[in-house]
């Protein structure tokens, strides 16, 4: 099964679990990470979010993407993803890429989109695709223990002895509850998407995957090895980032050459305005 998110808004958003193939499927525990859009960085921890609109549809023979620009500065970066339009009824499921198909995305390239692997149906229409970028790193966000990074190139598919154990950089105190995997680049030509795979998601010392593959072009679903960026937590994690304001007062500067300052949601905005500009009349 892949997962379904639409109807994304600020309070809610709308889950389900669709079998390529059309089968039906049974309740299963998800795992989500909702972050606002924009860039954050908080306490080390870096990580931003962008929604962008997904206008090609990858497949086993051709894999296009779309060139993307990171939100901000990353040494070492971990892309999470998701489809999260529900604007066709075919499935379809998020990937990711660097320079080349089988590259992990690099500081200075990301490639994303969405693919239908095997599907005989390779058209579907238009979707919006949530993209989130970690910075490398194991630390603490909001007081609960975490890891982002790139797993060494060791999990293969379902049809085989999985789940197959990716190693955390630093081991966790205590055995993580939440993982979210995304494939990093594609090795396999047939297309194919990173899950938690087992009964347990983690150890202090691994996390669980697989990959897996659609029932549509053959039923297998053995696999060669590929890449997971993977960011794990200890527990589930609410974590809202100090207000920068809580009225236009605090962002207010009293220069008004540099720009009239508001605070918007609790970050100060600027309007830039040129002093120079000889039709402005200040008062």
């Amino acid at each position: 099964v892949v997962p379904r998110v639409s109807a994304v808004t600020a309070s809610s958003f709308d889950l389900r679990l669709q079998n390529p193939s059309g089968a039906a499927v049974v309740a299963d525990p998800t795992t989500c990470l909702i972050v606002e859009e924009g860039s954050w960085a908080s306490a080390g921890v870096r990580f931003g979010a962008q929604r962008i609109d997904s206008f090609v549809t990858a497949e086993n023979t051709a894999w296009i993407g779309q060139t993307m620009l990171y939100d901000q500065l990353y040494t070492d970066p971990v892309v999470i993803g998701q489809v999260i339009g529900d604007s066709d009824p075919d499935w379809s499921v998020f990937w990711c890429q660097g320079g080349s198909r089988n590259e992990a995305p690099s500081p200075t390239a990301l490639v994303a989109g969405k693919t239908v692997c095997e599907d005989t149906d390779v058209t579907r229409a238009d979707e919006e695709l949530g993209v989130i970028v970690f910075e490398s790193g194991h630390g603490t966000l909001a007081g609960v223990e975490y890891e982002a990074a790139l797993g060494p190139d060791v999990i293969l598919g379902v049809q085989g002895p999985a789940p197959y154990a990716n190693p955390f950089v630093t081991p966790f105190a205590d055995d993580p509850r939440v993982a979210l995997a995304t494939m990093a680049g594609v090795d396999g030509g047939n297309g194919d998407w990173a899950v938690d795979y087992g009964a347990t998601v983690a150890t202090v010392d691994d996390l669980f995957v697989a990959i897996d593959e659609d029932q549509i072009g053959d039923s297998e679903r053995a696999h060669t090895t590929e890449s997971v960026g993977y960011v794990v937590f200890a527990d589930h994690v609410d974590y809202e980032p100090p207000s920068e304001c809580t009225s236009d007062f605090d962002c207010d500067d009293g220069n008004l050459c540099n720009g009239i300052e508001t605070c918007i949601a609790g970050a100060c905005e600027v309007i830039v305005i040129d002093c120079d500009d000889p039709f402005i009349d200040f008062f």
